[in-house]
Parts: C-alpha cells; sequence; structure tokens
C-alpha cells in the first residue's frame, strides 16, 4: 500500500519536478533522507524499500514526463541537524527536484524548514510521535502546507494532495 502512495504522489507532482533547475535531461533525481542507523533504522529499511519498489513501478511505465526516476538516498540517523545537512548536500550538489523521507517528528520540522528555503517539495513520509496539542499549527508555522495526523485516512490524503 505505501508504494501506491509515493506512486501517486510522485505521479501527481511530476510536473512541477520536472522543471527543477539543474536537472540532467535524461533523468529525474529524487532525495531520500531516511535512516540507515539510530532508534528508527528499522522504518528507515521500510521506507527504502518502498521507494525502491515505487521507483521500479514507475520507472517501468516510463518515468515521469518520460524521465526514469533516480532515487539519491542519505542517511538522517534521526538527527535534525545531520538531516539538514543532508537534504542541502541533495538540494545543493545532487541537484535533487525534492525531498521526502524521515523518521521522527524533529527531522520533519527541520527538513521542513530547509526545503522551504530552498523552494524544493518536501514530502514527509512518516514522522514518529505521539500526537501533542497544537501539532498542527508548529508544522504550519515551520512552512508544512498541511498536517494529516494518524491514522492516515487513505480518501482525506488524496483530497489533500490535489489541494497542492
Amino acid at each position: 500500500m505505501r508504494y501506491l502512495v509515493y506512486l501517486f504522489i510522485l505521479t501527481v507532482l511530476g510536473p512541477s519536478l520536472g522543471l527543477a533547475a539543474g536537472q540532467d535531461a535524461e533523468t529525474l533525481k529524487i532525495g531520500m533522507n531516511r535512516p540507515e542507523s539510530g532508534p528508527y533504522v528499522k522504518i528507515g529499511l521500510d521506507q527504502e524499500r518502498a521507494a525502491i519498489l515505487a521507483t521500479g513501478e514507475i520507472n517501468q511505465a516510463g518515468g515521469i514526463l518520460g524521465k526514469p526516476i533516480e532515487l539519491v538516498m542519505l542517511d538522517s540517523r534521526s538527527d535534525p541537524v545531520i538531516s539538514a545537512a543532508n537534504v542541502l548536500h541533495l538540494i545543493q550538489k545532487d541537484m535533487v527536484s525534492m525531498v521526502f523521507g524521515g523518521a521522527s517528528s524533529g527531522v520533519a520540522l527541520r527538513v521542513s524548514q530547509v526545503c522551504q528555503d530552498q523552494k524544493t517539495v518536501f514530502m514527509a513520509t512518516v514522522t514518529a510521535a505521539n500526537a501533542m496539542k497544537d501539532d498542527r499549527e508548529k508544522c504550519l508555522d515551520a512552512g508544512m502546507n498541511d498536517n494529516l495526523s494518524k491514522p492516515i485516512n487513505p480518501d482525506e490524503l488524496i483530497d489533500m494532495i490535489a489541494a497542492f
């Protein structure tokens, strides 16, 4: 199910992703900042597997706008400071069109701000934390466009994505 959500989101975002400055004409680079070590390593492995599966399916179907997807992955170590540096590297050095991943709210909030500053699309795939009062407002204040709390209702997710 997760890879279908990735497939849907990447396909919806395709037109805006294809216009990123510095993109190689032959591929569409997408950055993934996931924990390969640290306390959320199992979640990171799930994210990586889902991304690889979705990338394979998208590429087999012809890619996005005719371009195959190239995943560029870095280890967040579940650390907001390392994640911020990773995302800057992905955007400025690897020239990715979008960034996704994360496994903690701290990482998601920090990466969201970096991506906002860099004018780069960011999708927080997992933000592990208990629901806290004013979470939505904190996310919006940090530069996120919206917030969807667990458990995720697929119809709400699709409506939220369609709004953007």
